[in-house]
């Protein structure tokens, strides 16, 4: 049997075992990259990935084994480049694929989120390929190097907009040109690479070691690509190699060594003892460019095919293929879109992953469950670092459950809240803790952050404000919490008010959504008014009331005549019938209160005196109190509006145990009367308010404590300007305008801003906030060095903002004044105040 006669048969057999393999083989899915910068969607835990359901062809190259030479080299390359030769596309079955993830040594499935995307058909960003031109420029290539050349132009050419290439030329010893990586934009970059190489490099006289100087081109280039992180890293990644083969005698550059190769690329890591490196499985697209003849060359070209074809992998999408010399213009084209056509059929599939091993390894196994056929899974991503951070995964919150409980039963202080989702905690409670946001504050990236020290400095800040709600109910599709009892969580008001929560698994680190437009915001409300309490003061209200209507009807009542019986004693005088006021029994008691100055009533006695004075002469006439008697009325009588008061009944009229000093006659201006209600100003915040001479009181407008001797006392010189002339008379004073003007709406304020250089703060009722520089107890942090850690305390209370100094070493200073510590002082509206050096102008905000 003659050689040609043997290699027929060999290839004859081998086509024959292919075929009958082919007809037995069943679809296979391979998962191609698991993006891992895809952790995090819109606060939802997504992740995205590559995948394609494909069956594996081999082309027939039986009729090849016939011919010869360049004959036998067309043929094949024929056979590879016909139309579902390699592989046969299947539709991705979305019902019945499963991703499966594995936590805790069990397989915990994940659900496809949204619709499936084809690859070729997708315009988001990364859904595009990296491409690594490795091109021999040896001396071996010879004129070959012109074809190759002219091939890695066209796959310049044929770059989409999210792709990105590196160009790498190689000599038999190292590489001497690297374009480094470039985008579409940049892509004229990559053609003057390969002009300035426009001929091969000299011979270093060794044999070239082809497979170490491959696999060093794919470790460089994909190493330094950074598969982790970057925005212009494409989902996707191919390896295009551009040689004559070896040419050479390499024991490293042999079929069995190009198996290896396949192996290392297939696996995906780079380097490939990089164990933190992602799992990125590179296909390889193999072309050949075989040499002239000669003996040489004819001896070492069946070694040369078949290392070439053998580092192509077309079961993941590498495709081999040969091209003579002059066919590189019409073959390059051919070879891209084959390539493309491929690519293209691959899947865009995103899952809502719930659970995640709290490792950086991760196991990953896709499966797909009945159908009418049967597709392989694909289970080579086993514990492998996805590039995702376990503790940067959000939690798997359902939005539109839970802000639709919130919508219909709004949430209040001291009430619970109910979460749902899908957790990863087993039903155990402990696990689960929520912590509300202060109104006012962004929430706090901390909370998932890998630092466990600035985690558990946020956690305290919160703990410490009673912001935390421990978990009363919980299993694997919801979570309950006890709401803080504290408004200063609730922000905004009516049917805007609202509160931001965060939802935390202490054994996971791994927290709901917190930036400000991930984060968990729910309809709010105040606490409900306790029915029994608004009953309690409801009678409260009455029994007071009862009490009030007793005392009046007890005190203003006397005779009603001259000579009648003597009135029930009473804490003080009342109002006469007609405005003139009856004396009440001296000396005990003191006489009583004469009727409005405007029917002529007078004011009572003092109590030493025991008779009531009639009104001033000119409203009705006024008369003097004899001592120990009632007012005379004046000549002719009183007058039709009640006249002044009438002497006090005999009772009364009797002289005390003690004789009193007569008493001067009573000019127009009213006497000062001991207990009675002036008109003052605070020395706190200038506002002009109420106080009664000779007892404590504090300011209707601040509440700060008044002087005592502020309005005068005990009759002496500090007389009040402006006496008040009863209860019922007096007319209400407007305080003066406030020199740092006011809010505009001039209704109840419902916020106090904060504005100066340092920033701008907002503060609301219901709460206290703290300013300093330590941010781990104070929401205004400011990081001026002369700012105490606490430095003071501010709280927004009855439409005014007060601040409180915490000892600190540099003062708290308002409107340019140092206040004491320790004291709650108001700052006026427009006011600076100032924090050691730093200062803020305030507003309020109605």
């Amino acid at each position: 049997m003659t050689v040609r006669s043997s290699l027929l048969a060999i290839v004859t057999t081998m086509a024959l075992v292919l075929v009958s393999a082919i007809a037995f083989a069943a679809p296979e899915a391979h998962i191609l990259r698991i993006d891992p910068r895809a952790g995090v969607q819109n606060g939802a835990p997504l992740l995205t990935t590559v995948v394609e359901v494909i069956q594996a062809n081999t082309p027939d190259v039986t009729p090849c084994g016939l011919l010869k030479g360049n004959a036998a080299l067309d043929c094949v390359s024929e056979a590879m480049e016909k139309p579902g030769a390699n592989w046969t596309a299947f539709q991705f079955p979305k019902d019945n694929a499963q991703l499966l993830v594995k936590v805790n040594g069990s397989d915990t499935p994940a659900a496809i989120d949204g619709n499936i995307q084809k690859w070729g058909d997708s315009k988001e960003k990364g859904v595009g390929t990296a491409w690594l031109i490795a091109l021999d420029a040896s001396s071996g290539m010879g004129s070959r190097y012109y074809d190759a050349r002219t091939i890695a132009h066209q796959f310049v050419e044929a770059m989409g907009p999210n792709d990105v290439m590196n160009v790498q030329m190689f000599s038999d010893r190292q590489v001497i040109k690297d374009s480094k990586w470039k985008t579409f934009k940049q892509r004229n970059e990559l053609v003057t690479a390969l002009n300035d190489q426009q001929s091969t490099a000299p011979s270093s006289g060794a044999a070239k070691p082809l497979m170490n100087l491959l696999k060093g081109i794919a470790t460089d280039a994909f190493g330094s690509l950074g598969n982790i992180q970057g925005p212009d890293i494409p989902l996707h990644q191919a390896m295009v190699v551009l040689s004559n083969g070896s040419g050479k005698e390499d024991a490293s550059s042999a079929a069995p060594s190009a198996t290896i190769f396949k192996q290392f690329v297939t696996k995906g890591r780079f380097p490939e003892d990089n164990t933190s490196a992602p799992k990125t499985p590179l296909p390889v697209v193999s072309i050949w460019l075989p040499t002239a003849g000669g003996i040489v060359n004819d001896a070492l070209r069946n070694n040369d095919q078949q290392f070439m074809r053998e580092l192509s992998n077309p079961e993941i999408g590498g495709f081999f293929d040969i091209v003579r010399d002059g066919q590189g213009q019409t073959k390059g084209k051919t070879i891209i879109g084959l390539v493309k056509q491929r690519f293209n059929s691959m899947y865009l599939v995103r899952w809502r992953v719930s659970c995640l091993n709290p490792t950086l390894e991760q196991t990953f196994s896709l499966q797909f469950m009945g159908g009418k056929t049967q597709i392989k899974g694909d289970a080579s991503f086993k514990d492998v670092p996805v590039g995702a951070d376990p503790s940067q995964w959000p939690l798997d919150i359902e939005m539109g459950r839970t802000k639709a409980e919130a919508t219909a039963n709004p949430v209040y202080p001291g009430g619970t809240l109910k979460v749902y989702g899908t957790f990863c905690w087993g039903g155990d409670s402990k696990r689960a803790e929520a912590y509300f946001l202060p109104a006012g504050t962004k929430p706090d990236p901390s909370f998932s952050n890998t630092d466990l020290a600035a985690l558990q400095r946020a956690q305290k800040n919160l703990i410490n404000q009673g912001l935390r709600g421990a978990a009363k109910d919980a299993n694997d599709s919801f979570v309950e919490f006890e709401v803080p009892d504290e408004e200063k969580m609730l922000e905004g008001t009516g049917d805007n008010m609202v509160l931001r929560v965060l939802v935390y698994d202490n054994v996971a680190h791994r927290a709901s959504g917190h930036d400000e437009q991930s984060v968990l915001t729910l309809r709010a409300g105040k606490k409900p008014i306790n029915l029994l309490l608004i009953l309690g003061i409801a009678g409260g209200v009455i029994v007071i009331l009862l009490l009030v209507i007793v005392l009046i009807r007890g005190g203003g009542k006397g005779s009603k005549k001259r000579g009648g019986a003597p009135p029930s004693p009473v804490v003080a005088g009342g109002y006469g019938p007609q405005g003139g006021g009856y004396g009440a029994p001296p000396p005990q008691q003191g006489g009583g209160y004469g009727g409005p100055p405007q029917q002529g009533g007078g004011y009572g006695g003092p109590p030493q005196q025991g008779g009531g004075y009639g009104g001033p002469p000119q409203q009705g006439g006024g008369g003097y109190p004899p001592p120990g008697g009632g007012g005379y009325p004046p000549p002719g009588g009183p007058p039709p509006g009640g006249g002044g008061g009438y002497a006090a009944p005999p009772m009364q009229a009797q002289a005390p145990a003690y004789a009193p000093p007569p008493v001067a006659p009573v000019a127009a201006a009213a006497p000062q009367v001991p207990g009675g209600v002036v008109q003052v100003r605070c020395p706190s915040c200038q506002s002009m308010t109420m106080a009664t001479p000779g007892q404590p009181s504090v300011c209707f407008s601040c509440g700060q404590p008044l002087p005592a001797d502020l309005a005068g006392g005990g009759g002496g010189g500090n007389a009040p300007a402006f006496p008040l002339t009863g209860a019922l008379s007096a007319q209400p004073l407007a305080p003066p305008p406030s020199p740092y003007g006011s809010y505009s709406s001039g209704g109840v304020a419902t916020a106090a801003v904060l504005s100066g250089t340092a920033g701008q703060y907002t503060i609301r009722p219901g709460t206290e906030i703290r300013v300093g520089r330590d941010p781990a107890q104070c929401p205004v942090t400011l990081s001026e060095p002369r700012v105490s850690g606490v430095h003071s305390t501010l709280k927004l209370e009855g439409s005014q903002l007060w601040v409180r100094d915490e000892t600190s070493n540099n003062g708290t200073y308002v409107a340019g004044s140092r206040i004491e510590p320790g004291t709650w002082v108001p700052v006026p509206p427009g006011a600076q105040l100032r924090f050691g050096p730093v200062e803020f102008t305030v507003r309020l905000d109605a």
